[in-house]
């Protein structure tokens, strides 16, 4: 698939995805579910966190956001996925005492909450709840991680940023009505040239396309999504959020 094909972008014929492949987790409701089951940590903006040489603990984001990279890159710009508060962070690595590839940078000054392995394992054999909600986190993260792989081979970057807006804007967005979705963090096209791992030539070039297209827009510094064939209404009903 190039980089930017010739094709017309028509997001009504885009294949819908099961799992959106680069997405922005939060879950509010685990601060209270996981309230307790470590000690508080903070983070300044740039701090990695990872599971390369020890793998005994895994976090839950309390405030701030956290930013999951490729490690080994340098830099760490490589993201994947964004972490905001709630959402768990390592817990495969935790569970299993397998070292992670993935690390874990601060994108603005965040606050964790660290948990150590066998509290978790405690947690979670008490409290079914903890149970399911550890066990929906890691299969987000691998449905997630197999949709990347499928999309960086058959779609191209317009669809790739589309997608990557709406996944998003299904955790991080104000619904603005028509379809359309403010994403309330801050982007900015290094970030979507990070995640997607292409120039920012082509994001700038395919971002251009999709505002001409009317699918999206950008107010201010935030982005806004337009819903065309109405998936994050469909997954809301469906009870995927």
């Amino acid at each position: 698939m190039p980089t930017i094909s010739q094709d017309t972008f028509d997001p009504n014929k885009l294949d819908t995805p099961d799992y959106f492949p680069h997405y922005a987790y939060r879950e509010p409701a685990n601060l209270e579910l996981l309230r307790g089951l470590g000690p508080i940590i903070t983070c300044s903006t740039g701090h990695v966190i990872s599971a390369h040489g020890n793998s005994n603990y895994c976090y839950m984001v309390q405030s701030g956001i956290m930013a999951a990279t490729l490690q080994g890159l340098d830099d760490f710009s490589r993201q994947s996925a964004l972490f905001l508060e709630g959402s768990l962070f390592l817990e495969p690595s935790a569970l299993s005492g397998l070292p992670s590839n993935i690390a874990y940078r601060a994108v603005q000054p965040s606050t964790l909450m660290r948990i150590n392995r066998d509290d978790l394992r405690a947690a979670m054999t008490r409290n079914p709840d903890i149970f399911e909600t550890v066990l929906r986190a890691i299969t987000m993260k691998l449905n997630a991680a197999h949709e990347q792989l499928r999309e960086s081979t058959t779609l191209d970057v317009r669809a790739r940023i589309y997608f990557m807006l709406l996944g998003i804007a299904e955790t991080c967005s104000e619904d603005e009505g028509d379809g359309w979705h403010t994403i309330t963090i801050r982007l900015t096209q290094q970030n979507m040239s990070d995640m997607l791992g292409v120039n920012r030539v082509t994001v700038n070039t395919a971002l251009r396309d999709l505002y001409g297209k009317g699918v999206v827009r950008k107010q201010g510094s935030l982005y806004s999504v337009h819903d065309a064939k109405g998936i994050l209404h469909a997954r809301r009903n469906d009870g995927l959020r």
